[in-house]
């Protein structure tokens, strides 16, 4: 027999919980030798209902009239009252060898006398909460278990014979609904499969707003690529605490070693440093040409083209900037003193010989030097209308101009440029707050109150911390009356 309750779920207040991750679930119990599952008989039906509270599930039928004595499935709040007591039954049992969705509990363990003890556990706590398992579907003591549609062992977990029938059967969607269905069903393995958004794109691609409904030949692609993954039967594994762990890492200006003594590390890295002594690992050197995590720190961007925030546009092509530093007396002068091999100026400046370019050198960092376009001053305007095209702050303006450009003065330009702006000066909001004075000319004493707390102050001899001031807006009398505290008890009653 089934109720609809739509209606009386639409005026009930939710009940909010969060369930368990199916995902963390499988994880933390997967790896055991043995597995056994219990399941709870009518799960909703083992909670009892308040009087006051079965007039509100009440149903009517060809029999007569009746109200339910449990909680019945199909109202609001059902799974979450449910959860919760099992949870209370459970919580403090739960772990790597506990776990439990809703009235589905699983138990690991590495031997039989473990699983007796633990079985025993669980047997208990349910008696005492008085719940009932139903012995149809208890399944205890097996090396490979099906759980939550996962097929559990001590290699790790893989979706089961059941599921993967009904994927590797789902036809070809003719319509969104269709996908959705789908998508919905494959949503529910997505940790098991490797870069699963970007294989599932197209499809999902058909159910956005505005998209007409076409299955391509992506959408093929990506619907037999995932039902053989599926086919496949992908296999998480745990991770296996007698083999070795490998952490790469890179180490910054001093070395590892320096870091591990304890007395010359602020109080956070001593506290790291104490909970590593309780693992045994040894550190080992290698090399930065062949650690890959020390690949980003040694990476030299050699490449002025890297980084394009926004488009140049002709007048700062390189051809036309080289032709500019030319003809600028600033620049050409500086390209003459590196073509005679002016050690002075060569530290600072260098002729890129992929673009010809006149280049700035920026230390970055202990080791790392950035090469910087130089901008003639006839060029400078260009360079800041370009930049400050989307009209961004003096700031995000100069972050993009120094990205690829130097010159001097560059940061004092940038805001002068920006604040002198006729675009941004116009649209900028302007802020004015507005004050309303009380007007006087109709009021009469005692009419409108002012009211404010002066505190903490000194305790006083009679035990008061507080000055409540009362302020009448009509002739300025002021009262002040000591209080011990600021409890919207006390200052009524004061105002009493």
């Amino acid at each position: 027999m089934v109720v609809d309750y739509r209606l009386l779920n639409s005026v009930t207040e939710s009940f909010k919980i969060c369930l368990p991750k199916i995902a963390d679930i499988l994880h933390e119990i997967s790896g055991k030798k043995w597995y056994s599952v219990l399941d709870l008989k009518s799960a909703f039906f083992q909670i009892k209902l308040k009087n006051s509270d079965k007039q509100k599930l009440a149903f009517c039928s060809e029999l007569g009239n009746f109200q339910p004595t449990r909680l019945p499935f199909g109202s609001k709040n059902s799974t979450s009252y449910f959860h919760l007591l099992i949870s209370k039954c459970l919580d403090d049992l739960k772990g790597p060898n506990i776990q439990f969705f809703l009235d589905d509990i699983i138990i690991a363990a590495n031997s039989i006398s473990e699983m007796k003890t633990r079985l025993q556990l669980v047997f208990d706590r349910l008696a005492k909460f008085n719940l009932t398992l139903d012995p149809n579907k208890i399944q205890i003591c097996k090396t490979n278990i099906t759980y939550l549609g996962f097929n559990i062992s001590a290699n790790g977990y893989a979706p089961s014979e059941d599921n993967i029938q009904k994927v590797t059967k789902f036809p070809v969607s003719q319509n969104v609904k269709q996908v959705q269905s789908y998508l919905g069903m494959m949503n529910y393995f997505r940790h098991l499969i490797y870069n699963y958004a970007e294989v599932v794109e197209p499809i999902v691609n058909l159910t956005r707003k505005g998209t007409p409904f076409v299955w391509s030949e992506n959408c093929q692609d990506a619907f037999n690529v995932m039902q053989e993954i599926i086919l496949n039967k992908p296999t998480i594994k745990n991770y296996d605490e007698s083999k070795p762990l490998y952490l790469t890492t890179d180490a910054n200006a001093k070395s590892l070693t320096y870091h591990m003594n304890l007395y010359k590390q602020p109080d956070i890295v001593k506290r790291w440093l104490l909970y590593l002594q309780d693992f045994s690992y040894n550190i080992d050197h290698i090399k930065g040409c062949d650690n890959p995590a020390d690949f980003l720190s040694r990476m030299q961007i050699e490449d002025v083209e890297v980084n394009n925030l926004f488009h140049m546009g002709d007048q700062l092509s390189h051809s036309n900037i080289k032709l500019c530093q030319s003809m600028d007396s600033c620049t050409s002068e500086i390209i003459k003193k590196i073509e005679e091999k002016d050690s002075k100026t060569c530290q600072k400046y260098f002729i890129d010989s992929y673009t010809g370019l006149l280049m700035f050198k920026i230390k970055s960092g202990k080791d790392q030097i950035l090469n910087k376009i130089y901008i003639p001053r006839n060029l400078v305007r260009d360079c800041l209308l370009v930049a400050h095209a989307p009209h961004f702050g003096v700031q995000k303006t100069y972050d993009f101009i120094k990205i690829k450009y130097f010159w001097p003065g560059m940061y004092a330009d940038v805001k002068n440029f920006c604040e002198n702006c006729c675009n941004c000066m116009q649209n900028k909001p302007k802020r004015k707050t507005i004050t309303h004075s009380i007007p006087k000319h109709h009021l009469a004493p005692g009419e409108f109150l002012a009211m404010d707390i002066v505190g903490k102050l000194p305790r006083s001899v009679d035990n008061q911390n507080y000055i409540l001031t009362i302020v009448d807006h009509y002739s300025r009398y002021l009262e002040a009356i000591p209080i011990p505290n600021t409890t919207s008890n006390t200052i009524i009653r004061h105002l009493n």
